[in-house]
């Protein structure tokens, strides 16, 4: 009798025991699910990738081609602070940052705890689309920043895409922050703008050279208006171009936005520099710069470049 009640007691444990660590399972289970929907990535990427992304946006393009990837996780022992590490390599380092940090690392510029809470917790974002009057069920969620933008939220609903734009207001401010939904279509016009005109030299180069004016600056056509003006363009390969512009000959590197004068021995008038927003960047097979690249450009000439963002028009012509 003793020896059944034994086995008996024995199972009942076994019972307990494994409930327990079931239980233990799912608490796991349920804490590390939300722990996921408390983290929230962060990525930059260039002007030129802005542009694919959008045009079929998803979270793996962030992730094959942005650059300073994070992840913001908030703490589980303190719901005030931010846990800030790589996306690739979460064991590399780790950063506590609290309300009163400001940080800046890759996308995210002037941390701020609430915000990560509103943005990396489903139900907080929610409740944010549904008062912006955007519905569907969040499938992914991403911060995305680039040189000549501000940062944004991008969300992938069950079968669109929204972004809002991320305004800081600056410490002291009852509201440190704003969000403001765009859809997709309205995102992309403020993003990338309106196409423009060139004038050079009295001449509308019309659609001869793409002039785009965006969020934040505008877009200009090099070759085109270089060659109106009187340059020499010689290709040496797909990126690598000498120039001649007013018996001066030049080369430029367009992968890199670099422009160099030959023969001389400090020759740099023009380099991509990390953390500026000058770019080059290509599409449809144009090569595109900023307007302070493009102003560098006309001077080789002896030409001055003026924007008019009321007409949408750039004067580039010699006094």
């Amino acid at each position: 009798m003793k020896r059944i009640l034994c086995i008996f007691q024995c199972a009942l444990l076994a019972v307990s025991l494994c409930g327990c660590s079931l239980q233990k399972e799912a608490e796991e289970s349920a804490s590390d699910s939300n722990d996921e929907a408390k983290s929230l990535c962060a990525f930059t990427v260039s002007q030129g990738q802005l542009l694919d992304f959008m045009n079929s946006p998803s979270l793996e393009y962030l992730k094959v081609n942005g650059y300073n990837p994070l992840i913001y996780t908030l703490s589980a022992d303190n719901h005030d602070a931010v846990i800030v590490e790589p996306y690739n390599d979460r064991s590399a380092w780790k950063r506590e940052i609290s309300d009163d940090d400001d940080a800046q690392y890759g996308a995210m510029h002037n941390v701020r705890t609430e915000l990560i809470r509103k943005l990396g917790n489903e139900s907080e974002l929610s409740k944010l689309l549904k008062n912006a009057g955007i519905d569907g069920e969040i499938k992914n969620y991403a911060i995305v920043s680039t040189p000549q933008t501000t940062d944004f939220l991008w969300v992938e609903l069950n079968n669109k895409s929204c972004y809002a734009e991320i305004s800081f207001l600056g410490a002291g401010l009852e509201e440190e922050y704003e969000l403001c939904f765009f859809s997709e279509n309205e995102f992309k016009d403020k993003v990338f703008g309106a196409d423009g005109r060139v004038i050079v030299n009295g001449t509308d180069l019309e659609d001869k050279a793409y002039v785009n004016f965006f969020d934040n600056g505008v877009g200009f056509e090099v070759i085109p208006i270089m060659q109106e003006l009187g340059a020499e363009i010689e290709w040496l390969d797909d990126n690598t171009a000498k120039m001649v512009c007013m018996n001066k000959s030049y080369t430029y590197y367009s992968d890199e936005l670099k422009l160099v004068e030959d023969s001389k021995a400090d020759n740099l008038l023009l380099v991509l520099m990390a953390g500026t927003s000058r770019a080059a960047y290509t599409i449809d097979d144009k090569i595109v710069v900023d307007e302070y690249a493009m102003q560098t450009f006309a001077q080789l000439m002896g030409a001055e470049l003026r924007i008019s963002k009321d007409t949408l028009t750039a004067t580039v012509s010699v006094p």
